[in-house]
């Protein structure tokens, strides 16, 4: 059967990528909606309300998608501590057991 190693540093830095990731993310839709914010004076009617109405739609959108990034950061930066005090748990009863058997 595979058995695959994940370490503590390996969650962390996946956890550390997620936040990369939606700042980058949050950064480029910024710059995107501040050019089409520019447009948004030029349009009357149906147009500019449907505009309004896309905006505002990935507005939700995006607001959703961060909670959810974040969120995923979080609980991987939480397994990282995890598995870290895991690891060390683990050890310490390991070298308390070897001990146990010098004696």
């Amino acid at each position: 059967m595979a058995r695959m190693e994940v370490t503590p540093e390996m969650v962390k830095a996946a956890s550390t990528e997620m936040h990369d990731y939606n700042q980058r993310i949050n950064a480029r839709v910024n710059t995107l909606m501040g050019q089409l914010q520019a447009l948004t004076h030029g349009w009357q009617g149906p147009a500019g309300q449907a505009f309004l109405a896309a905006h505002n739609e990935w507005n939700t959108i995006n607001a959703k998608h961060n909670v959810k990034l974040n969120l995923i950061g979080e609980a991987l930066a939480q397994t990282a501590v995890n598995h870290q005090t895991m690891d060390q748990a683990n050890a310490d009863v390991n070298n308390k057991y070897h001990q146990a058997l010098n004696v």
